[in-house]
C-alpha cells in the first residue's frame, strides 16, 4: 500500500479527476445520506440490555450539524441511525427468538438507500468499539449498491487514518470506502460536494482523503470551523430527537430525571484547555478551546424545548466555560 500526502494537489489533481468522474459520471450531488451505524456488532450486543433500555441511544450530533451545513448549500439530507432502530426494533420483539439484529439494520438501511436514492453516503464512526460495525454496514452498502459512492468520517476514522501505525490495517478493514473525512468535517464534506458539483477547483479540497485502489490521496490542508461556522444548529428534524431517550439511554444521570423525560445534547464549545496526555480532544479539535455565541446557544435549547418537548440537557463540551 502506497499513501501519498497530498502537499500539493496539483501534482495530484489528474488522479483525483479521474476517480471522481468514475465515481459520480454526472459530476452532481444532490442527495447526501448520512449514516449512524450499531454502536456495537451483533457479536457485542446483548439483547436483556436492550430490552431493558439500558444502552447508550445518543442523538448523532455531528452528524446533524453537517446535515445543517450541506442544507446551506442546497443538497437534501436525510439521515438514518441504526443505533436507534436496533434499540428500538429489540425494545418492540416479543423475545430473543424472533430478534434478528442483523436482519433488523440491513432491513432499514436497504429500504432508505432505495427510496432516498442518495449520491452520496456517508458513515459516521465515534468510537473504536464501533469499528467492527461500520465495517459490516459500510461492506454492506457496497454489497447491496456496487456503484454507490462511500465516505467515511468521526473521530475514530480521524485517529485510526493519520497514525502510521494503525492506518495500512484500517485502509484495509475499509477497502469499500472511496473517502474518508478527517478532523471536524463539515466544511471539508461541504467543500467537496461542491468540488464534485463543479463549483471550486481542485486546490480547495481540505480533509479528505481519496481511497483509490492501492494507494490513498490524503489532501491534508485543515478547513477549522470558526466562530460563524460554529453557530449551526444540528438538523434536529430529521434526528428523531424526541425518541431517543425512549429506546436507550442519555447522560449519566438518567436515574435522577422523571420516567417520561426527553432529552437530548447540546454543544457550546469545542475544544479543551487541559493537556492529558491520555486524551485524543487537542489531537482532532486542535490547541484551545473555541465557543458559539450566546444566542447561538439559547436559541438551540428554545429550538429543542419548543419544537421537541425536550426538558433535559446533556452537555457535549469537553470544556464547558464562557
Amino acid at each position: 500500500m502506497k499513501t501519498l500526502i497530498a502537499t500539493d494537489l496539483e501534482k495530484t489533481q489528474p488522479e483525483i479527476e479521474q476517480e471522481v468522474n468514475r465515481l459520480f459520471p454526472s459530476r452532481c450531488i444532490q442527495r447526501v445520506l448520512l449514516v449512524i451505524p450499531p454502536d456495537a456488532d451483533r457479536q457485542m450486543f446483548n439483547y436483556a440490555t436492550a430490552k431493558r433500555g439500558r444502552y447508550w441511544n445518543f442523538p448523532p450530533y455531528g452528524p446533524g450539524l453537517l446535515a445543517t451545513h450541506l442544507r446551506t448549500d442546497g443538497i437534501e439530507v436525510d439521515l438514518l441511525n441504526l443505533n436507534d432502530q436496533i434499540l428500538k426494533a429489540c425494545q418492540a420483539s416479543a423475545g430473543e427468538e424472533e430478534f434478528d439484529f442483523d436482519r433488523e439494520w440491513m432491513t432499514v438501511l436497504t429500504d432508505k438507500i432505495r427510496e432516498f436514492s442518495p449520491d452520496l453516503v456517508g458513515i459516521s464512526c465515534m468510537f473504536s468499539q464501533t469499528h467492527d460495525s461500520t465495517v459490516t454496514v459500510s461492506n454492506e452498502i457496497r454489497s447491496q449498491f456496487p456503484q454507490l459512492p462511500i465516505s467515511l468520517g468521526g473521530v475514530h476514522i480521524t485517529n485510526c487514518l493519520v497514525n502510521e501505525d494503525t492506518s495500512a490495517s484500517f485502509v484495509k478493514d475499509f477497502s469499500n470506502v472511496n473517502f474518508f473525512f478527517t478532523y471536524e468535517s463539515e466544511l471539508a464534506i461541504k467543500t467537496f460536494v461542491n468540488f464534485v458539483n463543479g463549483e471550486i477547483p481542485t486546490s480547495r479540497l481540505t480533509q479528505v482523503c481519496f481511497n483509490i485502489a492501492d494507494e490513498q490521496i490524503y489532501c491534508s490542508e485543515r478547513s477549522t470551523p470558526g466562530e460563524t461556522d460554529l453557530d449551526a444548529i444540528p438538523a434536529y428534524d430529521i434526528m428523531n430527537i424526541s425518541s431517543l431517550s425512549l429506546h436507550g439511554k442519555i447522560g449519566s444521570f438518567y436515574c435522577h430525571i422523571k420516567p417520561d423525560s426527553i432529552l437530548a445534547t447540546s454543544l457550546s464549545n469545542r475544544g479543551c484547555r487541559a493537556q492529558c496526555t491520555f486524551c485524543s480532544v487537542r489531537n482532532f479539535n486542535g490547541v484551545g478551546v473555541r465557543s458559539r455565541s450566546v444566542q447561538s446557544v439559547i436559541d438551540e435549547l428554545l429550538v429543542l424545548r419548543d419544537q421537541y418537548g425536550v426538558n433535559h440537557i446533556m452537555w457535549l463540551d469537553d470544556d464547558l466555560r464562557r
